[in-house]
């Protein structure tokens, strides 16, 4: 099943890793006992790609610059269908190296996480 980036199919991923989020907030009682406070549950969800592409990368990176949050569909582990969210990046790409192979240059071991608005 193929990854899209507000409706826009990207090159395959090597790996797709989702990871629940949880935000809450925690307190002290005056009793001293903690409680925690569920606020939401959020999707994280790491992308990777071994090898890809200069253009491939080139036009990943390019939607990302328009905006902070985008539209991802990816497939869902759980039951393999279509899921989609509103997320932006955390942190930056991973981008390690690059080669050059047949005169087209390919980037190794990028990688990028996301976590849902």
């Amino acid at each position: 099943m193929a990854v899209f980036i507000d409706g826009m199919k990207i090159f395959p991923p090597s790996s797709i890793d989702p990871t629940p989020v949880i935000v809450s907030r925690e307190d002290q009682t005056a009793s001293g006992k903690e409680v925690i406070d569920i606020i939401r549950r959020k999707t994280g969800v790491a992308f990777s790609w071994s090898l890809i592409g200069y253009d491939d990368l080139k036009a990943i990176l390019d939607i990302l610059n328009n905006g902070a949050f985008h539209q991802w569909t990816y497939p869902d582990p759980v039951n393999g269908e279509a899921y989609t969210i509103l997320a932006k990046l955390s942190g930056e790409p991973g981008i390690k190296s690059w080669r050059v192979v047949g005169g087209k240059r390919y980037w190794k071991d990028v990688s990028m996480s996301i976590i849902e608005r």
